[in-house]
């Protein structure tokens, strides 16, 4: 059976799993796999509030280096300078990281195995040079996102691309955007852990201890708020028309729209472990998808879209290109005014078929699904 390793664009150790990580998890049930945590694309700015918690974590992160995981799984922790402006660091870097991760293929007993690389910034050091197959896992448009060293992120992308047998994007816009310069292009949208989320809809599960003395109805949003991705503009308008209901948001709030903790109907609990998201999702009324128009937003496969209907919610979103197939299962609005009327309207309708059937839409939405669908490409 052919080896798998996935050089990822997030970190084992501290996020929640997004694509990389369940991709990787699923592969290892029938592979062996070398999951690599992401390599920085700079260095975090020392104004930002958590900038010393990115950077213990980060740490943390290293010092585990290699480790099982799995009875077919491993992960590997590289080490790397976030410094992309000196040819000399660019290329001691490229040298450490071809090291580091021909050991880790090694201590993981991989060889010639499928690379899939999730993050760009591995091209220029570390993808193995005797990969079976190329598969860059594409899930962001970088030249639309605010990065450190974004000339070097673009650059790389721009290598990764060209040098990859097949382009994978997880949402249709990326798909038009890469094929139309590469070719070679698919798509496969996130998937969604439908075992885990699907827990929500059972009434089974108790009241969080941060949650217990809030009214009803409650209005929910779990992820980073953030004006990067969230239109702060739209929650207040929400919040204010909103006065008698209890709005919830599960993620850490960003300085930019702490502003928010002013209006005494939010409730802003931070980031919760991934096993406790069930827990919450199964006190929200209504799932919130507030996102701004920018052409990040526009470009992204939101993977909580999934995650929200697999835990049979009815869910309000902006009008994005990703969600317009569930538009039958869920709200698309397209100004704040419909936003709202769609919001109360969600409420109102919602009903035990209705969560059966959002969730009957989710339940062939599984990783298992997705990377099924890798294989096929692979094979």
């Amino acid at each position: 059976m052919r080896s798998v390793i996935v050089m990822s664009n997030n970190d084992w150790w501290y996020h929640n799993p997004t694509s990389p990580i369940q991709i990787a998890k699923e592969f290892a049930k029938d592979h062996k796999v070398l999951f690599v945590n992401s390599i920085s694309f700079g260095m975090p700015s020392q104004k930002e509030r958590d900038f010393f918690a990115k950077l213990t974590r980060k740490v943390k992160s290293y010092i585990t280096f290699f480790r099982k995981v799995g009875t077919s799984l491993h992960v590997l922790s590289p080490v790397s300078i976030p410094s992309f402006s000196n040819p000399g660091i660019v290329a001691l870097n490229k040298l450490i990281l071809q090291w580091q991760i021909e050991l880790g293929l090694r201590m993981a007993g991989l060889e010639h195995p499928i690379c899939i690389v999730a993050n760009p910034m591995f091209q220029s050091g570390g993808v193995p040079s005797n990969c079976f197959k190329l598969i860059y896992f594409v899930t962001d448009k970088y030249d639309s996102k605010k990065l450190p060293n974004k000339e070097a992120v673009i650059e790389a992308d721009r290598k990764m691309a060209k040098r990859a047998d097949v382009i994978v994007c997880v949402s249709h816009a990326l798909f038009k955007y890469y094929n139309g310069m590469y070719g070679k292009t698919k798509v496969i949208t996130h998937g969604v852990n439908y075992e885990h989320f699907s827990r929500a809809n059972e009434n089974t599960l108790n009241w969080p201890d941060d949650m217990k003395d809030l009214r009803k109805p409650i209005v929910g949003f779990m992820g980073a708020i953030d004006a990067k991705t969230v239109d702060p503009d739209l929650l207040v308008y929400l919040l204010k028309k909103n006065s008698k209901k209890t709005f919830i948001f599960v993620g850490n709030l960003s300085n930019n729209i702490s502003y928010l903790n002013e209006y005494e109907n939010a409730y802003f609990l931070g980031q919760k472990h991934f096993n406790e998201l069930p827990r919450y999702l199964s006190k929200f009324d209504v799932a919130l998808m507030p996102f701004n128009n920018s052409e990040w937003i526009r470009y992204c496969n939101p993977i909580k879209l999934k995650e929200y209907l697999a835990a049979g919610l009815p869910v309000v979103s902006i009008n994005i290109k990703e969600a317009e197939p569930y538009g039958d299962i869920m709200y698309l609005a397209s100004n704040y005014e419909e936003f709202n009327k769609l919001l109360n309207i969600a409420i109102k309708e919602d009903s035990i078929q209705l969560r059966r059937d959002r969730q009957e839409r989710m339940s062939g939405e599984t990783w298992a699904e997705k990377v099924n669908q890798l294989k096929e490409l692979i094979n």
